[in-house]
């Protein structure tokens, strides 16, 4: 009956140390939302008890094993149990030995000696600018007051955060406080005007031809935005959800709207391109712009 009970928690150390290790992933894809350092520190311990669990279990089925071997002719079941709580267990300390690793490797800094990147050219930080500056623009005419902070990421910080995640961090990035809890029709088209806004201001700066692929997060979001919209009965066609729409009737749509926002913003930046540029100037200069710093230059 032990043998029994004692398979059952080996199993259990090998779903719980896949679910450890599975976190990798899940800070990989949630890395600007969380404190990764934080993160990172607790799994660190967590795998780390994990192994000394695995290398306690390791020798409890070790020593069980040997005490089946006397018996062997009345345990035969018991005995065929062994080998797969073996593999179990050393899958689930492999697992776990990895989380560590890559955890430890993170937060030692150790990646930063094996790659360390130039710092952003003043081209490259004064298109970064102007696409960020864009974005802070739009917020603030939309959403007055609303946009928190702006900042432009030093290399070195996303060389850190690719040193083991596959996803890489923008090269800039606005955040603003959220306005109202219910979204209108209104709100989510200001939404999407934010988000090409970086778009349209690297192409009235530097032309369609200089516009660097920055956006690619930006029109994710507007895609999203759009079928938001569409699925809450709020676009042109009514209420009708974005599933059940052809691909035709989806690529209209969604230039309709777009090709509208994009032309409104391109209109407001136009008017302000002199807020743009102050705005683009300030921002590559300090790398980072307060609530009151934007204030003062909107306004």
């Amino acid at each position: 009956m032990y043998i029994i009970l004692l398979g059952f928690i080996v199993i259990f150390y090998l779903i719980i140390s896949y679910i450890n290790f599975s976190k990798l992933k899940f800070l990989e894809n949630y890395q600007l939302l969380l404190n990764i350092d934080k993160a990172l520190e607790q799994l660190c311990y967590h795998s780390l008890f994990l192994v000394v669990l695995g290398g306690v279990l390791f020798l409890v089925v070790f020593k069980v094993s040997l005490h089946i071997r006397t018996v062997e002719p009345k345990h035969q079941f018991s005995s065929k149990l062994i080998k797969p709580m073996y593999f179990c267990i050393l899958a689930g300390t492999a697992a776990s030995c990895l989380a560590l690793f890559c955890s430890l490797f993170y937060l030692s800094g150790f990646a930063s000696y094996l790659q360390r990147p130039d710092p952003w050219s003043k081209e490259e930080l004064y298109q970064i600018a102007v696409h960020e500056a864009g974005h802070i623009l739009i917020r603030e005419i939309e959403f007055p007051n609303s946009t928190v902070k702006a900042q432009i990421i030093p290399t070195k910080d996303i060389i850190k955060s690719k040193s083991w995640f596959e996803q890489s961090l923008p090269a800039g990035f606005v955040s603003g406080t959220r306005v109202s809890r219910i979204n209108t029709s209104l709100q989510i088209e200001k939404s999407i005007r934010i988000y090409l806004a970086g778009l349209a201001a690297e192409e009235l700066i530097f032309g369609k031809n200089q516009v660097s692929t920055s956006s690619v997060d930006d029109l994710n979001k507007v895609q999203e935005l759009v079928i938001k919209l569409c699925n809450s009965g709020l676009s042109p066609l009514g209420p009708v959800t974005w599933d059940v729409m052809s691909d035709e009737e989806r690529f209209n749509l969604y230039n309709s709207i777009v090709n509208e926002q994009y032309k409104t913003v391109m209109n407001i930046l136009k008017n302000n391109k002199d807020v743009l540029l102050k705005l683009a100037d300030e921002l590559a200069a300090k790398g980072t712009l307060t609530r009151q710093q934007i204030r003062d230059i909107v306004n």
